[in-house]
């Protein structure tokens, strides 16, 4: 038998039917290289440097592998025999495909596979652009096939020199800080034609003023103008007219203000004043309801123009004021409208939707209508507020005249832009709609566009058969 000491049992004195659990050093696999054996205080030092590699050790061709596999070596995963050369999924990497094998003994059905899956990877990559053919024409089709490249205009865009943001070619305005942009040089051109064409659209009011019955009078038409300074403003800039004319006539005048100060209210004041005194004279010089109240309208205005800009040059205080005005004549079955600036008239007919008689001359509204920038673009535009056209900014001025026919159960507004601000079209139809008296409906708007903060002075003058 062994004996039980303190010491190591030698392999020699280990039970033949018994293992022991001994820890063993680490040892090389292969003795060190070199004329002399590994002392005792160096294997370990060894053992524990061919075990922990330092990650920066690295030879040249491991270096050049770790480049080309993107520092990450994956495992490759074979593609579908129908997808060959694609991206792979997983790894993102484009895996080469195999060459084509030609060591003897190979299959031809495996050549002519590979070599067909490397003929259509050279075919995916190299193949030429080529317009797609025309899509054939269906009646039955709501919608237009999709345009060829060919068709796809090409977006051109100018670098605004202010704020240096991109614009599209076609754009007049920098939408960002409204600067001029080269196509703007077209803007004179485009605004002279509106006028003209709507100058030369306009009939003598003999040819389809519409006749009344021998004995019958005309609508028993009745007016209320109400105005407000509203939320934000100090002063109310703005002025209204509602005038009984001859047979049973209305002159119905909304101005709107501006230049700060008092130089707005003495703009918005001259004015109608102006085109109230002299429509009242000729009118009780010719009331007949035959008469083209238009060149009166139009002379009124440019007077007012003319001399309320002679006053901004001589008087410092007022420099750079200036007005919007509309102005209707209503008389019988008839309206004829004087309009510069951006208040405006609509028409609510009995049976049919809101309809604004005015143009907004304002270049935000001018850039709408030519189709360059949208809605939405116009809502937030550096230059929504800025008017090419108004009373007093000019030595001259040209007016708006046109002329409308109306119904007895038609209602009119005129108003100033601190309603359009805050109203809707949709809301101006509906209050004017359940209205009974003008009163009434001022006082509906004026009230909603006061809830609604009212940014600016707030007007509106209603005309509708009593």
């Amino acid at each position: 038998m062994a004996s039980s000491g303190s010491g190591t049992d030698t392999p020699e004195e280990r039970p033949a039917g018994g293992r022991r659990n001994v820890i063993r050093p680490l040892v090389p696999a292969s003795p060190p290289a070199g004329p002399e054996p590994p002392t005792e205080s160096s294997t370990g030092e060894d053992q524990r440097r061919n075990v922990i590699r330092r990650l920066d050790s690295e030879t040249p061709a491991s270096v050049q592998a770790r480049q080309v596999a993107g520092n990450v070596i994956r495992p490759l995963i074979p593609l579908p025999p129908t997808m060959p050369g694609l991206r792979d999924s997983k790894t993102g990497i484009i895996r080469p495909l195999p060459p084509v094998p030609s060591l003897p003994g190979t299959r031809p059905e495996e050549v002519r596979e590979r070599r067909e899956q490397r003929d259509s990877r050279l075919t995916a990559i190299l193949r030429p652009l080529t317009l797609l053919p025309p899509a054939p024409t269906d009646p039955n089709l709501r919608t237009a096939p999709l345009p060829t490249l060919a068709e796809e205009p090409v977006a051109q865009w100018v670098i605004c020199e202010r704020c240096e943001i991109p614009n599209r070619a076609d754009l007049m305005f920098c939408l960002k800080c409204g600067s001029v942009l080269p196509a703007a040089s077209e803007l004179y051109e485009t605004l002279a034609r509106e006028y003209e064409t709507m100058q030369s659209a306009e009939r003598p009011k003999a040819e389809f003023i519409p006749r009344l019955v021998s004995g019958r009078r005309g609508p028993n038409w009745q007016a209320y103008g109400l105005t407000d300074k509203g939320r934000v403003r100090k002063n109310n800039e703005d002025m209204l007219v509602a005038t009984p004319l001859p047979a049973n006539g209305w002159l119905l005048v909304v101005a709107d203000g501006m230049g700060g100060a008092e130089a707005g209210e003495v703009a918005s004041q001259q004015a109608a004043e102006i085109v109230r005194e002299l429509i009242e004279n000729r009118m009780s010089l010719d009331p007949d309801p035959d008469t083209d109240h238009r060149p009166w309208l139009i002379q009124a205005i440019e007077q007012a123009n003319a001399m309320l800009y002679r006053e901004a040059e001589e008087n410092p205080r007022l420099h750079g004021m200036g007005t919007t005005l509309t102005a209707g004549v209503v008389q019988g079955l008839c309206l004829e409208l004087g309009h510069a600036g951006d208040s405006r008239c609509y028409l609510l007919p009995a049976g049919g939707p809101l309809r604004q008689l005015t143009t907004d001359h304002a270049i935000v509204s001018h850039l709408l209508r030519l189709g360059q920038i949208t809605p939405e673009e116009a809502h937030d535009h550096p230059l929504r507020n800025q008017l090419y056209r108004a009373v007093a900014t000019a030595p001259t001025i040209e007016v708006d005249a046109t002329l409308h026919v109306l119904a007895p159960t038609d209602r009119l507004l005129f108003c100033s832009d601190g309603l359009i601000l805050h109203v809707s079209d949709a809301e101006i139809e509906e209050i004017l709609r359940r209205a009974t008296t003008p009163q009434q409906a001022c006082r509906l708007l004026v009230d909603l566009t006061l809830q609604r903060g009212a940014g600016d002075n707030v007007s509106a003058v209603v005309l509708m058969a009593g």
